[in-house]
């Protein structure tokens, strides 16, 4: 997870100082870091919090799918601490 967010802050960095072609591998990292996350989790818990699991992770693509790269626009990410 921790792998992932630093290739998210990256991607995002690359995004706004040079385009996307430039972000577009540290987005892929982290999509491969956090699919391996997922899978290790799935393993380890039973099917309930699995559920629980895939659910949250809708309700994050939805919350940062406006942040979607394909108009190659920075939008000033904003970092702010987790509560």
């Amino acid at each position: 997870m921790a792998f992932s967010e630093v290739a998210l802050i990256w991607a995002a960095t690359n995004q706004c100082a040079r385009g996307w072609r430039e972000s577009g591998i540290h987005f892929r990292m982290a999509d491969r870091w956090l699919e391996q996350a997922r899978e290790a989790y799935i393993n380890a818990h039973d099917a309930q919090t699995n559920v629980a699991l895939e659910q949250s992770i809708v309700n994050y693509y939805n919350q940062y799918a406006p942040l979607d790269a394909s108009d190659d626009v920075c939008r000033g990410q904003v970092l702010t601490p987790s509560p």
